[in-house]
């Protein structure tokens, strides 16, 4: 939302956001995909600060 990023949203956040960034995470911390779904964009600083 903004440049903010929600982590496992409920029913009401997920309205607020056009576009929305699907990250698999093993549990040793390793991203294992990524998929950006909805019709909005994301900037890449957002996207950044989210893998972080």
């Amino acid at each position: 939302i903004g440049d903010n990023c929600v982590v496992d949203p409920t029913a009401d956040e997920e309205q607020c956001g056009a576009a929305k960034i699907v990250m698999s995470v093993t549990p040793l911390g390793r991203i294992t995909s990524i998929m950006k779904t909805g019709y909005g964009s994301i900037q890449s600083s957002t996207l950044i600060k989210a893998l972080e």
